[in-house]
């Protein structure tokens, strides 16, 4: 992914802010994404096992806690 990676939207465990070339969610290299969807500071990532990951701004996860999430959870 690249782009904005405001409060670690993009789950590539980096506190910078633009990510001007794609780069790969280690998370992921194993497992098979079906679906991506981007909000304003956070992004979920659906897997083809449905499982939901997200990253991003905390509380935008809906994980009851104000800590960004740099990688996936």
């Amino acid at each position: 992914m690249f782009g904005s990676n405001e409060k670690g939207k993009l789950g590539i465990n980096s506190w910078e802010e633009i990510i001007n070339e794609p780069m790969l969610i280690e998370a992921f290299l194993k497992r098979k994404i079906q679906n991506v969807s981007f909000g304003y500071q956070h992004t979920l990532i659906l897997t083809e096992e449905s499982k939901l990951y997200g990253c991003g701004e905390g509380t935008s996860l809906g994980i009851n806690t104000k800590k960004d999430r740099y990688l996936p959870i």
